[in-house]
């Protein structure tokens, strides 16, 4: 599965191939992890915690444990409204 983000203000991505089955919230977290540490490679600028996630309505967005720990964050989680395939276009055309 690929998991991705981009900073919405800044055009930066960032993505990671997982090995899983589906989406699972252990593999979504371990790459948001990522994604917001700061990286080897001086070049990503890609880190730090981010106030909003805006996702789809997977199973990720409906997992407590997800929510827990963006609740702990203080990050707002926003999901898109089911039929707005415009919503995911930063994503799917990148």
């Amino acid at each position: 599965m690929l998991y991705s983000v981009i900073d919405d203000r800044s055009g930066v991505a960032y993505q990671e191939y997982r090995c899983v089955y589906g989406e699972d919230t252990e593999s979504a977290l371990r790459f948001l992890f990522n994604a917001m540490s700061a990286k080897k490679n001086k070049n990503v600028p890609f880190q730090g915690i981010p106030d909003m996630i805006y996702m789809d309505k997977g199973p990720i967005s409906k997992s407590q444990v997800f929510h827990n720990v963006m609740k702990f964050l203080n990050i707002t989680v926003k999901l898109h409204q089911k039929g707005n395939s415009r919503a995911k276009n930063m994503v799917r055309y990148f």
